[in-house]
């Protein structure tokens, strides 16, 4: 029997150019255009998907706090807390399709997160 592995990475979750849960609680804009069309992709990735033996999920799973440039970052929220939150909102739907999940983190400047969205994996 062949072993199923699922594979997703770089959500950055609450970026205006990344996955936002369409419901999700900000006091901002709906979503954009382009969150639309990744978070159709998402659902229809997790719809389509296996029971998988192994989910990998690699880094930068959140935008991050840290700003690098002079102009507004534009993300749904730049708390980290409600990043999480949204990011594990986000994951939960395919962790649950996974009898093991995995992480590679990301850069420090996304996922900063001190570990709490790799729990999704336990």
């Amino acid at each position: 029997m062949p072993a199923h592995l699922g594979l997703i990475s770089d959500l950055h979750v609450l970026s205006k150019y990344g996955l936002m849960p369409p419901d999700w609680r900000t006091n901002r804009a709906p979503l954009n255009r382009v969150q639309k069309y990744l978070w159709g992709c998402y659902e229809n990735y997790v719809s389509r998907i296996p029971h998988l033996e192994t989910l990998l999920i690699v880094g930068d799973l959140v935008e991050g706090t840290v700003q690098l440039r002079a102009e507004p970052r534009g993300n749904a929220s730049d708390d980290e807390v409600d990043q999480l939150d949204a990011c594990e909102e986000t994951l939960l739907p395919l962790c649950r399709k996974a009898d093991a999940v995995y992480f590679v983190a990301g850069t420090p400047i996304h996922d900063a997160s001190g570990g709490r969205v790799e729990a999704l994996g336990d």
